[in-house]
């Protein structure tokens, strides 16, 4: 409870401050306002010295003139300055009026200077800093006092208490008393020390001498909250409001008993926080918000640590979808406001929506229907809010918060009832859609929406798959080739509207076709997804000209080379024939997609050496696919004949060497006749490699036939290559 006061106290010194400032502000303009006042009569009167005339100013001296670098033709001259009248001074010589003036002006203002600042200090130490260490100091001698007369008895409990009260009471009073007078900062001080000694005499009748029951405490401590705010609001004190809203968040955990009454409590929350906005709003005190918030936080999770249980879950989220929408309802209240820093500060309130999102998540996730109806109604409202507060990042944003969740969901609850989770996803799904059509229709389009165009597309798939595969495998190739046809459809339907959004959609439909055809021959299919949404992607790009677009179709290019490196994809089958197996087509499929985009980067007008760099990344890449699916399928055939327990080794050696040699001689000879550089080099690296492989692995490995042939085949080759390098040349 001290560590409560000393809070309070602070947040008074605080406001306190501001207002100091504002009123050093105030007196330093009325100074300069005086110091200004008093030259211009010290310039008439030196005047009127000068030139002998009568003690009052004639009319035409009432205008002090001003000297200027340069008069403005467009500006009309201000107005004369009324001099008021000055009673004769002695008569000077004027030889010496213009020192005597000098004299005159500037000592007073250097001793008025000294004067201000000095007063400024002795003012705050004065008027303040005394004032809140006497409020700290009579505090501690109140408690010690009381502390003393009560380990002897001198009071009774009840005593105790009313005493207390009272003289809460009369501070209150007395404080308001003082600010009414003049002595606002002093007086509002002081009354917000008393509502203070109420709330601690009330809790100690509670909880340390049992004088009231939780009940009557409750209804006395909200009626000092309410007093608080009166207070507040009618003096226009908006410290007291804190205390008032801090008082009344706090009420619950001062008069609680460890008792469970998740009604009341959060009911009461919900009031509480109403009547904060109320206060907050009228008196355009916008942190009084950003507290309730806090405190409502702190309430609910306070609570839910003690007390939660899987049974009360939905009335939990209900209080939580309540909480949510009001502080929805203050911040976009608050972001039309005509003051920037409101505004501003206001957008705090944005963690409302993000904190109610994840505890929903936690809450109902072991839950099947309340988590999928939250799924539905969570991925609507946020698109609703997106569309009437035309904020397009809040679809992307909507799409992953629920996305993640629900793929997780999907793979923990496989068991789950059938058509309830095809209609969450298909809903999830269908909501997006409509909401990129309203985006295409009121001109909200962007370039998120690109990125969601594939993401919904396929993760409506991947989605499914995860969770009807293990039900219905054999019909897995059928609903990627249904919605392969259906995003046919809405490329074509929305072709009119947006051609560059229409091609998305298209490609979503590929990838789709693609998937299918790899679930059906039980491909390796997330090789082939990867890599035909990759190439969509990039083409997409090439002709939009985003460059970040690109490199995500990229990242999936090279993601899907990664994944058919990996050793699931790599491993061998027994019955499956050379070049004619899942790992061979998935792997070739990539190098055809590869020259495909070289092809088509020829024919985009770019920049000359980002367009060379990208297209020898291509063919190199394609080219290196090549190589390392022909030096998997040679080991795996070797690997395969291994079985009946011959020796495979020296032939597979052997063959590889010339199968390297042959396609570095292959790639020299296409290389010299479109004249591409970056393929000659790469066949030149080949040919180092094999060679160094003739050297070092096949002449200590090799013997017999199958070295003879080995380095016949090699150095024809060589040899070959050569006379193409002479023969181009020429």
């Amino acid at each position: 409870m001290l560590l409560l006061v000393l809070i309070l106290i602070v947040l008074l010194i605080v406001w306190q401050a501001r207002l100091y400032k504002l009123e050093q502000q105030f007196a330093r303009l009325r100074s300069e306002l005086d110091d200004v006042q008093w030259r211009i009569r010290e310039l008439a009167a030196d005047r009127r010295a000068s030139d002998g005339g009568p003690a009052s100013p004639p009319a035409e001296l009432a205008a002090v003139p001003v000297p200027a670098a340069a008069p403005k033709p467009a500006t009309p001259p201000p107005p004369p300055l009324t001099v008021p009248e000055i009673p004769s001074l002695p008569a000077t010589e004027p030889a010496a009026a213009p020192a005597r003036v000098a004299r005159s002006f500037d000592e007073p203002q250097r001793a008025a200077g000294t004067e201000a600042a000095s007063d400024r200090v002795e003012r705050a130490i004065g008027e303040r800093w005394l004032l809140y260490a006497g409020v700290i100091v009579l505090l501690l001698g109140v408690a010690f006092f009381l502390r003393y007369a009560f380990d002897r008895n001198w009071l009774s409990p009840a005593v105790r208490v009313l005493l207390g009260a009272v003289t809460g009471a009369a501070l209150v009073i007395g404080g308001r008393r003082l600010a009414a007078v003049g002595y606002r900062n002093y007086g509002l001080i002081v009354a917000g020390s008393g509502f203070v000694a109420m709330f601690l005499s009330v809790y100690a009748a509670l909880n340390f001498y049992h004088l009231l029951s939780s009940p009557a405490a409750f209804a006395l401590l909200i009626v000092i909250s309410a007093a608080a705010a009166w207070v507040a609001d009618r003096d226009v004190a908006p410290a007291l409001a804190v205390v008032a809203v801090v008082g009344g968040f706090i009420t619950p955990f001062l008069v609680g008993r460890g008792e469970d009454a998740q009604g009341i409590l959060f009911t009461y929350d919900a009031l509480l926080i109403a009547a904060t906005t109320y206060l907050a709003f009228r008196r355009d005190w916008w942190y009084l918000n950003l507290v309730s918030f806090l405190f409502t936080s702190m309430t609910v999770m306070a609570w839910m640590v003690e007390f939660y249980t899987p049974a009360k879950v939905v009335r939990t989220e209900l209080f939580l979808t309540l909480y949510c929408t009001m502080f929805l309802i203050i911040l976009r209240a608050a972001l039309r406001s005509d003051d920037r820093e409101t505004r501003r500060a206001s957008e705090v309130l944005i963690a409302a929506p993000i904190g109610y999102h994840i505890l929903s998540i936690a809450i109902l996730f072991s839950h099947i229907e309340p988590f999928l109806t939250y799924v539905i109604l969570a991925t609507t409202a946020t698109l609703l809010i997106a569309e009437r507060a035309r904020q397009p990042v809040l679809r992307p944003a909507a799409w992953a918060g629920i996305a993640l969740p629900l793929g997780a969901w999907l793979a923990a609850y496989p068991s789950a009832p059938l058509m309830a989770v095809v209609a969450t996803v298909v809903a999830v799904y269908i909501a997006h859609l409509v909401a990129q059509f309203a985006a295409l229709h009121s001109d909200q389009w962007t370039r998120l929406d690109i990125v969601l165009v594939h993401a919904n597309g396929l993760g409506v798939y991947g989605a499914l798959y995860v969770f009807l595969e293990p039900r219905m495998a054999h019909r897995m190739a059928a609903l990627a080739v249904a919605l392969a046809v259906w995003n046919g459809l809405v490329a074509w339907w929305v072709r009119a509207r947006r051609s560059g959004a229409a091609l998305h959609w298209g490609a979503v439909a590929g990838t789709l076709l693609a998937i299918a055809i790899a679930v059906q021959f039980a491909g390796p299919w997330v090789v082939v997804m990867w890599g035909v949404e990759g190439a969509a992607v990039i083409g997409l790009a090439m002709r939009a000209g985003e460059r970040w677009f690109r490199a995500a179709g990229w990242a999936l290019l090279v993601i899907a080379a990664l994944r058919w490196l990996s050793p699931d994809v790599q491993e061998t089958v027994v019955s499956a024939a050379v070049l004619a197996n899942t790992r061979a087509v998935s792997g070739l499929l990539l190098v055809v997609l590869l020259y495909l985009l070289a092809r088509l980067q020829v024919r985009q007008r770019e920049d000359p050496s980002w367009g060379r760099l990208e297209r020898a990344v291509m063919i190199l890449g394609a080219s290196a696919l090549t190589i390392a699916v022909i030096t998997t399928e040679i080991r795996a055939y070797w690997a395969v004949q291994a079985l009946s327990g011959d020796t495979t080794d020296v032939a597979r050696e052997a063959m590889l060497s010339a199968a390297w040699a042959l396609y570095a001689a292959g790639a020299i000879a296409v290389g010299i006749r479109r004249h591409y550089a970056p393929i000659r080099y790469f066949a030149i690296a080949l040919f180092g490699i094999t060679v160094a492989k003739v050297f070092l692995v096949d002449l200590a490995t090799l013997a017999g036939i199958y070295r003879i042939v080995a380095f016949l085949i090699v150095g024809l080759v060589l040899l070959f290559a050569s006379f193409l390098y002479q023969r181009g040349r020429e």
